[in-house]
Formats: structure tokens, sequence, C-alpha cells
């Protein structure tokens, strides 16, 4: 068998990420999981990249839709090489998994994942794998897969508002 596609996913380590203070204030927080291929051979990957980004609406329904905000982009297998932050756990011809785990930064800046009838703020994390060909006939072969994440934002435990939240 020289070449079988897989079922591509992402397990995120936690469904929410927290961001601690205001969005001048908050720091850097990180996503993190692993990329889970699941097929019945080995898949060398020229390019394995994790995208956090808005996800999109409707554009018929009247609710705002904040798109203008641009996506985040961790490349963990860029040109065949596995970047230094990474992990990539070997295939495992037992479970047909070959894995990657990832931590990427996001900047404590962001929005919150928010649903108003005026507003509409959510996002995804999409994950993209290019595996080289056997054939120079077909160059590639890319699999796709995207999960839901909120992105909540919680009072830094100094903020006023935190103090005023906890008064009796």
């Amino acid at each position: 068998m020289l070449f079988t596609k897989g079922k591509l996913e992402v397990v995120l380590d936690s469904p929410d990420v927290v961001l601690y203070g205001s969005p001048r204030e908050a720091r850097f927080t990180e996503i993190t999981g692993r990329v889970v291929l699941t097929s019945k051979s080995a898949q060398p990957a020229s390019s394995l990249i994790v995208r956090l980004k808005p996800k999109h609406q409707n554009p018929f329904n009247p609710v705002l839709s904040l798109l203008w905000m641009s996506d985040i982009t961790y490349a963990i297998v860029k040109d065949g090489q596995i970047d230094d932050a990474s992990v990539e756990i070997p295939y495992d011809s037992s479970t047909g998994q070959q894995q990657w785990r990832f931590a990427m930064a996001i900047p404590g800046n962001i929005f919150e994942t928010v649903y108003t009838p005026e507003v509409s703020v959510a996002y995804e994390l999409v994950v993209e794998m290019r595996t080289t060909s056997v054939s120079h006939w077909v160059p590639f072969s890319k699999l796709a897969h995207s999960v839901p994440i909120c992105i909540k934002r919680l009072p830094a435990t100094d903020s006023a508002w935190a103090t005023i939240a906890n008064e009796p």
C-alpha cells in the first residue's frame, strides 16, 4: 500500500481558553493539545498547521459578526521539519495513529467569545495537513479538521471589578 488518506482530528487539552484581566492587561495564554492522524500506514507530513480563526457566521444574519479579526497560525511541521516546540509521537501500528503535540500562543488582547443580538464573536481551531505524494501527477494530499473553541475572560483578582463582585 503506497498511500492512504486518513482521518485527521485535533484533541484539545481544554475546550476553553481563559484570559485573566482586561484586554489591556491580559498576557499571552496558550492553546494546547494534539493533532491525531488515523490511517493504515504512517504519513510523512510536509506541512501541519493549526489556525485559530473567527468562525464565519451566516452572512444573511443581521447579527454583527467581527470577521475582520485575523487568524493566528502555528506551524507544527513546515517543509517536512517539525517545530522545536512541538513533539511528534511516531506512528503506532496497533492503533493506526500518528500524533503531534502542540502549544500555540494567543495574545491577551483578543476578543472573548460572545453571542448577543448585536454582536457575535466565535472561534474555531482548524488543523490542516499536507502529505507528500508518491506520484508526480498528484503533488500532495490535504486533510483538514476543525473544532469550536471558546475564549473566556476573567477579571484579574486585584481589579476593581473583582473587588466589587466579592463584596458582601
